[in-house]
């Protein structure tokens, strides 16, 4: 069996390959353009935690409207170009919405839960 490899190797300096790594990112604020929202990369810290990493950016390929929450993404570009990385969301719903301490305003967002009716028992 040959040990040669089954591609050339690089002859000069070149970016790095990464492969499709899924990382969880947190929206941090409104969209700074067209469905690019501002982000901050997470990493599991135990019992269920995270914390924040570093800063990136988020897009949803389908124009969808992010808000505040965790999204389960893949890194695709870097945001403006080579500035900070910019990931896709995997799917638009949130992992976990997150209600509390999010700075920026993500629009109205409006429930409903509290519309039904109490019914009374005598």
């Amino acid at each position: 069996m040959p040990s040669d490899p089954l591609q050339p190797p690089a002859l000069s300096p070149t970016l790095p390959v990464y492969g499709l790594l899924p990382q969880i990112v947190r929206t941090t604020g409104s969209p700074v353009y067209d469905n690019v929202y501002p982000a901050m990369l997470t990493q599991y810290t135990g019992n269920l935690s995270l914390r924040d990493r570093d800063p990136c950016y988020v897009t949803e390929p389908n124009g969808v409207v992010l808000g505040p929450g965790y999204y389960d993404s893949l890194l695709v570009d870097s945001f403006p170009k080579e500035g900070n990385p910019l990931y896709g969301v995997i799917a638009a719903l949130p992992l976990f919405v997150t209600t509390c301490c999010v700075s920026g305003d993500f629009g109205s967002s409006s429930s409903s839960s509290s519309s039904g009716s109490s019914g009374s028992s005598a």
